[in-house]
């Protein structure tokens, strides 16, 4: 059972559904070469998706900006990036999700 108060949002790594608008899966798990973000919009809203390391700092910004409904896949490449994990972070019109996703060169 999980206690929040009136106007808090509930966000966890196991959510499927986002706010009820919006999902997103990462894929290869593990990763290598390549990251791929596959975001389904359930109406048009505005999105910001950023991959973080451990230490909460900013790896890079892949997408900012108010996107269609649909599914939209983006891309990123860890060319400079160490081996470890990263967290990819998707904010809904403010509502937030994070999803692990490890690297491996």
């Amino acid at each position: 059972m999980f206690n929040y108060e009136p106007n808090e949002t509930a966000t966890s790594i196991e959510d499927t559904v986002l706010d009820g608008i919006a999902s997103f899966d990462i894929y290869p798990y593990p990763a290598q070469d390549q990251v791929h973000v596959a975001l389904q919009l359930l109406q048009t809203a505005y999105i910001q998706l950023e991959v973080f390391d451990v230490l909460g700092q900013r790896v890079r910004a892949l997408a900012e900006g108010t996107v269609p409904s649909g599914v939209q896949l983006f891309s990123w490449l860890p060319n400079n990036t160490t081996t470890g994990l990263y967290f990819v972070r998707l904010s809904v019109d403010g509502t937030v999700q994070t999803k692990p996703i490890v690297l491996v060169k």
